[in-house]
């Protein structure tokens, strides 16, 4: 810079020198990758330092003129800004973003390849939309299988929905018939036969002298006589084992009075759905007058 004496005559020139290498290892540490480039670039449209992703494309930059920036960033110009470059053939092509350096004819201009960047992001969108394309595959994978999950919980729903009327129904004319026959029948479990009955109907109840809700607290066996109690205990064990299903006899009742009449007894087995045996249904005819007769 000239040094003027008082006058406004000559009086010599101040020179500054600038460490070119720190700003080439500042503009280093700066790297922006495959596709950025950082100058040190003069008001004169020379660079003085540059970094670049490839050694020709530095070196062929080196030597490219960056008036284009340098004319924007002169004295008394922009401290800064944006500036597109496109065909020049110097390597320079992109977008160039600067800044003069306060105190000195230099500015610092940071750039990124239009082209370059554009396919990285390119790349980028379609790394992400395959991995959001397998999601999506996902999703409608999961969405299928969950429709197909709930189509047959609803399914399995109706045929249980199903099965329970069709059971309710039979239980409703098992209930009418039991009621409304005209021989003594009574329900119980197998193999238990010291607990009360289940259910007994109206003729069952006639028969042996006992009110219902009395004889349902009352052991089924407590209408047997005990010369019967072997017999029956053996069968009621063929019966629990599933040897054998039903059996028929004639044999004494014991009533509540202590008298005794003759009854014709059927008994069968009633299984679980899977073939277990569940319970008894013992059906009592009455042949006392029959028996009397005969003797």
């Amino acid at each position: 810079r000239r040094i003027n004496r008082p006058g406004g005559g000559f009086g010599g020139v101040a020179i500054v020198a600038v460490d070119l290498s720190y700003w080439e290892r500042l503009l280093r540490a700066g790297h922006l990758g495959e596709s950025g480039a950082v100058a040190l670039v003069g008001l004169d449209g020379s660079a003085r330092a540059l970094f670049a992703p490839t050694a020709d494309l530095q070196h062929k930059m080196m030597g490219a003129d960056f008036g284009f920036l340098a004319g924007r960033a002169a004295v008394g110009g922009e401290a800064g800004g944006r500036v597109t470059e496109a065909g020049n053939g110097e390597g320079l092509d992109g977008t160039w973003v600067y800044r003069r350096v306060e105190g000195f004819p230099l500015l610092v201009a940071v750039a990124a390849n239009d082209r370059a960047t554009a396919a990285r992001l390119h790349e980028i969108r379609n790394r992400y939309a395959g991995g959001a394309l397998a999601i999506i595959v996902l999703v409608v994978l999961f969405t299928l299988a969950l429709l197909i999950f709930v189509s047959r919980q609803r399914q399995h729903a109706a045929e249980r929905a199903r099965m329970a009327e069709s059971w309710r129904q039979s239980e409703a004319r098992f209930r009418a018939v039991f009621d409304q026959a005209e021989v003594g029948m009574g329900l119980r479990d197998i193999g238990r036969r010291d607990e009360p009955w289940l259910q007994v109907n109206r003729r069952l109840c006639e028969f042996v002298g006992y009110g219902e809700h009395e004889l349902l607290q009352l052991p089924a066996t407590v209408i047997n006589v005990p010369e019967d109690d072997g017999f029956a205990a053996d069968r009621d064990a063929l019966m629990a084992r599933g040897e054998v299903t039903t059996y028929s006899r004639e044999k004494q009742y014991l009533r509540k009075d202590g008298s005794r009449v003759w009854g014709h007894l059927t008994v069968t087995v009633l299984h679980y759905p899977d073939g277990r045996p569940a319970q008894a249904l013992s059906i009592v005819q009455d042949i006392n007058d029959r028996k009397l007769a005969e003797a």
